[in-house]
Parts: structure tokens; sequence; C-alpha cells
């Protein structure tokens, strides 16, 4: 597995440092995709596709993306799913900041970037429902500490122990 993610040049450089430590030292992995979009935040979401689909071509090997916004505060007890993508789902939405991509995937991704090309949406997890929904993808839902946000009160009842993947969720305007 290979874990990935990208970062523009504002705000969220600064997280950068952080995201890169905790990766290392609680996942391990030996290959870290990370890209500089030279954009604002809301035209790099669209972008979140196109790296992942490059590393699937490239690498051959699942992918785990991790919003640059985000640390791993401890080693979750999988890293492995079934399905083409493994994310969590809150409410009607999908939390997408940690998302497990397949290398089987490669088509369905391939769809998402094609329908995120020029779309005018900066929420890129709508576009990923929105090929969530054409494509049927087989999937796994991920329990909250997968994709765990602390800037509000809304996972407060997950336990400390049970969160792996923290986001900040920064709000960029």
């Amino acid at each position: 597995m290979l874990v990935v993610t990208a970062y523009t040049p504002d705000t969220y450089r600064a997280f950068l440092p952080r995201w890169t430590q905790t990766v290392k030292e609680h996942i391990g992995c030996n290959v870290v995709r990370v890209e500089l979009m030279p954009m604002r935040w809301k035209k790099a979401a669209h972008a979140k596709p196109r790296v992942i689909l490059s590393v699937l071509e490239e690498y051959k090997e699942d992918v785990l993306w991790l919003d640059v916004d985000a640390y791993v505060a401890r080693r979750p007890p999988a890293l492995a799913f079934d399905g083409a993508f493994a994310f969590r789902q809150a409410g009607p939405h999908s939390m997408t900041g940690t998302l497990f991509v397949s290398v089987d995937a490669v088509d369905y991704v391939r769809h998402w970037e094609k329908i995120s090309e020029g779309a005018n949406e900066p929420r890129n997890q709508l576009l990923f429902e929105q090929m969530v929904h054409e494509m049927r993808p087989p999937i796994t839902y991920l329990a909250p500490g997968y994709c765990c946000v602390d800037y509000d009160d809304r996972d407060a009842d997950v336990p400390a122990s049970e969160r792996y993947f923290v986001h900040h969720a920064v709000m960029m305007r």
C-alpha cells in the first residue's frame, strides 16, 4: 500500500511535516507520494482523483489517500479492505479525507477524474459520490476513527484509543 496526499501553497503546506512524520511513524510505508498543487485548495480538490490514478497506474498497488490536514494518531487495526474503495460514511456524505483505493479501482477512479475535470464544485467528496452513484463500485464503510474530525464536536464520542486518522478540516476561503 502506498500513502498519498497533495497540498497547496496556502495554509495546507503547514500541515505537511506532521503528516509526513506520523505516516512514517505509524504506517511505515515504503513509498509516500506527496504532490504540490500550484493553485488554491478549491481548484486543487479536483486533483485528488488525478493524483490517485497516476499512483495506481504507475505502481499498481493499493493506495491510501490521506488529506494533508490529517495526522496518524495510531496505526489502525486494518489497512486492507474488500472492494474498490473504503471510506467513512457520515450521514448522507462520504468523507474522503481518508480513502483506501484498491489497485482494481482504476476504471472507477478514471471516471471520477473525468467528472471532476472542469467541475465547479470545490467539495471533491460530492464528485466522488456522483461517481459512486453512477458506477456502483464495491465499497467498504470505515469506522469513524478512520476519518475522525477534530474541529467540532462531531466526533466527540469517538474514544481516543479508536482515533486513527484525525483531520483538522481547515476551511480556506
